[in-house]
């Protein structure tokens, strides 16, 4: 660790509340796609998406986050790597639907 580095106990109190919140997500999500492979039909359809939209976009929000955090700490290396990263999604997301 860089001996000038400063941990910010907001921000590390930020992350421990998200580190939480994705920990419970990842257990509702779990019980969301088990029952979305077990119920029938449509319903079963339903759930099943859903716990795949869910499971795609959590890492997606993460890095939003992180990009917010690094902005703020005025760190643009990681700033346009992970702007690049979200923007070769959507170009990969946008040519997977056009596809089509």
């Amino acid at each position: 660790m860089n001996p000038t580095h400063r941990v910010d106990p907001d921000q590390l109190a930020r992350e421990q509340v998200l580190g939480r919140l994705i920990s419970r997500l990842v257990i509702v999500i779990g019980l969301v796609a088990l029952a979305g492979a077990v119920i029938p039909g449509t319903p079963g359809t339903v759930l099943g998406a859903l716990a795949i939209i869910v499971v795609t976009a959590v890492p997606v929000l993460r890095v939003v986050w992180l990009v917010v955090i690094w902005r703020r700490q005025g760190d643009t290396r990681f700033v346009t790597l992970a702007v690049a990263l979200l923007a070769l999604m959507v170009v990969g997301t946008l040519l997977a639907v056009l596809r089509r």
